[in-house]
């Protein structure tokens, strides 16, 4: 049954990705898939001007793989090891949002790749996470090429013992990658949204991006956990199951940053300057939980400790 289902998505992704759009002259897209031939390439015009707001704000170091698609089938994301994948109107709810809301989602995404980028200035850790992809051929590519190179240098003959030893360095691989992403993507959420924010001049934009006519309590409440402009405590964070998930962990912080900075940001100097300030401090932050070995547990006190940082240093 897994197989038949890999193979229609295989399908569907040859077909959804049927126009490959001329990306020579482009400065931050190496790779430009799109669904519709119909429409051309004209969307990566689009994006690619949402992409030069993300870059003054946060420089991008490499180029991106974009791959832009119209069907609800694959969401929107970010593979910090792939690309981007767009639709070029969100879907939520079964509700198609408009393209001015859809491109604040652009600016999220863009930002998820150009903050990666800079995190890995700070740590050597990081930057094996940004020069290795996330995808499990990747990971066991990368087992078989440690292997090959210790068969090479020794008179390595038991395949048992080669076998054991390439099952524990991809574990050992996928398992420091999770104990790194499970640290980082509650702040790297927090950040993309600070971007989107500031490229929309919207501090509810990620909420109305997941706000549809009909929707459940709960994907409201998840909806309304994105937005800068409520006002949230940190005392009771973290009593719901979807406030300690990644996207909602920092909703207080965000509460802090829109209330107190974001509300204020009116141009493009105040946007960049800030931007720089904060994308150092969200770095710094993250390095240190990390090589003191410190995890992300009570959302109310991380919430509490991440703003006391933030009001000291900003």
């Amino acid at each position: 049954m897994r197989w038949i289902f890999l193979i229609l998505v295989l399908f569907y992704q040859s077909k959804a990705y049927a126009l490959i759009c001329d990306s020579s002259q482009n400065p931050f897209f190496y790779y430009q898939h799109s669904q519709n031939e119909s429409e051309g390439c004209e969307i990566f015009d689009e994006l690619t001007s949402v992409a030069h707001f993300v870059d003054s704000l946060i420089p991008f170091e490499r180029k991106i793989s974009a791959y832009v698609e119209d069907s609800s089938f694959i969401q929107t994301r970010f593979d910090e090891g792939g690309g981007i994948f767009l639709q070029k109107r969100f879907i939520v709810g079964g509700h198609e949002q408009s393209l001015q809301i859809s491109r604040g989602l652009w600016a999220h995404e863009l930002a998820h790749w150009a903050f990666f980028d800079q995190l890995a200035k700070y740590h050597p850790d990081f930057l094996k996470l940004k020069d290795t992809s996330t995808s499990l051929r990747s990971a066991i590519d990368t087992v078989h090429m440690l292997v090959e190179q210790e068969a090479a240098d020794s008179d390595f003959t038991n395949p048992e013992l080669l076998y054991e030893k390439a099952n524990k360095q991809f574990y050992d691989f996928r398992f420091r990658r999770y104990k790194i992403i499970k640290l980082l993507l509650p702040f790297a959420e927090l950040h993309a949204d600070v971007i989107a924010a500031l490229y929309s001049d919207d501090l509810d934009i990620i909420e109305k991006v997941f706000t549809a006519p009909v929707i459940d309590a709960l994907s409201i409440s998840k909806a309304r956990a994105r937005s800068f402009s409520r006002k949230v405590d940190s005392d009771n964070w973290g009593n719901e199951p979807y406030q300690v998930k990644a996207h909602s962990y920092f909703t207080p912080t965000r509460s802090f940053l829109g209330s107190t900075y974001l509300k204020d940001l009116k141009n493009a100097e105040q946007k960049a300057s800030f931007t720089e300030n904060l994308t150092h401090l969200f770095c710094q932050y993250i390095v240190q939980l990390w090589n003191d070995s410190k995890n992300l547990e009570n959302p109310s006190q991380d919430n509490k400790q991440f703003i006391k940082y933030l009001q000291n240093h900003l």
